[in-house]
């Protein structure tokens, strides 16, 4: 939480309020804390489940589970603003709530149409549709519809931030998996451009 502009606000117009500067600073070293203690419990869960065995992965799920408690009661209390429901949107996708995911993110960047990790995320969680549609349904086009989605948002934020590694390899790898969707549908010219385009990002 950016608490910075608050104190200043505070510095200027706590009496004009009606708050005395102890009860408000108070509150605001609360809401610091519980996003603090929500951020680590959801980081902790992420070292876990890098760690990579089923045990750790059990573990991950339940710090994320204990990260989406406490990250939930700090957003219906209305604390913490986007950094806390940015890092609410990351729990939901961990824990495979996608549909929430993308509600949340889409949420968010109404609010803040340049969100850089709500569009991240919101990427991310587009392209794990795209895979549960091809694996699942082995829906084609709906397949496609995702991964492009993910394409539009990921080559934005490579734009905006060209010299980001993760975010170029992530669009490559967008775009290579459009190219083979369209290899499957039998385009062989427009899979190739899109191998040719993806290999200008890694």
């Amino acid at each position: 939480v950016d608490i910075v502009p608050v104190l200043a606000f505070l510095e200027r117009d706590t009496r004009a309020i009606g708050f005395d500067r102890v009860t408000v600073a108070t509150h605001l070293r609360t809401i610091r804390h519980g996003h603090e203690l929500a951020s680590a419990q959801f980081r902790l869960g992420i070292i876990q489940r890098e760690l990579g065995n089923a045990e750790k992965n059990a573990a991950f799920q339940a710090a994320n589970k204990e990260a989406i408690r406490m990250l939930e009661s700090l957003r219906d209390r209305k604390l913490g603003g986007v950094d806390v429901l940015s890092l609410l949107a990351e729990a939901y996708f961990y824990a495979g709530r996608y549909d929430d995911t993308v509600k949340l993110c889409q949420d968010i960047l109404i609010e803040k149409p340049y969100a850089v990790a709500a569009r991240s995320t919101l990427a991310d969680t587009y392209n794990e549709l795209a895979v549960n549609e091809k694996n699942k349904k082995n829906d084609v086009a709906a397949t496609l519809t995702y991964h492009q989605q993910a394409f539009e948002i990921r080559q934005k934020l490579a734009s905006e931030f060209p010299d980001n590694a993760a975010y170029n390899a992530e669009l490559a790898g967008s775009i290579n998996n459009i190219g083979v969707l369209l290899g499957n549908q039998g385009k062989p010219q427009e899979e190739l451009a899109m191998f040719q385009l993806a290999v200008t990002y890694n």
